[in-house]
């Protein structure tokens, strides 16, 4: 196999026999860790099929789970990730900001760029989140123009890596208008 291809040991993988995917879990190629998108999908033997179990702050810890075991793998860690994006079911949102408590237990106060994107709908029926990430090594500065609100979160606008590298988070255009995020309807304006 390439060497730009992540090769997870199947014993440390206990969720699904990767063997039968044609996909990888991970691929690096100049550094850069680009890290296959994860659910919460298990072999279930009793259902004889693959399933995902629990609500959204379940799936969210089993897929960093998967995601530490991946990283591990490359020879990395979650302190090495740069960027994350989430595709949330539409169904879960409502449950969707609790999951910060999850990211903070991995990514720690690791400068992370990140994106949630709400979809109507994901691959697997029963899956509410799938998560995907980039890493590399090297020094990550997080990049902040001076916006209080990123104090309180779980991401930053940007993330510079050896002075090199930019990642950067999604953006919406959002205004705060007394303490409440504000939609402006016309796309130019946002």
């Amino acid at each position: 196999m390439s060497k730009n291809i992540i090769e997870v040991d199947p014993a440390k993988f206990p969720w699904l026999d990767l063997n039968r995917y044609t996909f990888c879990m991970g691929a690096e190629n100049a550094g850069i860790l680009y890290l296959s998108g994860q659910t919460a999908s298990e072999y279930d033997p009793q259902q004889g099929r693959v399933v995902c179990k629990g609500d959204l702050l379940d799936q969210t810890r089993v897929i960093y789970e998967k995601l530490a075991v991946v990283l591990e793998a490359a020879g990395m860690g979650f302190d090495n990730v740069v960027q994350t994006v989430d595709y949330i079911d539409a169904t879960a949102l409502p449950q969707y900001r609790q999951t910060g408590e999850i990211r903070k237990q991995y990514l720690k106060d690791s400068p992370v760029g990140a994106t949630g994107i709400i979809v109507e709908r994901l691959l697997r029926p029963d899956a509410f989140i799938e998560v995907s990430m980039v890493a590399m090594k090297g020094e990550k500065k997080p990049i902040n123009p001076g916006w209080d609100r990123y104090g309180q979160l779980t991401y930053v606008p940007g993330v510079v890596v050896d002075d090199e590298i930019v990642w950067t988070s999604g953006f919406v255009g959002s205004e705060d208008i007394d303490g409440q995020s504000n939609y402006p309807q016309d796309t130019a304006r946002q």
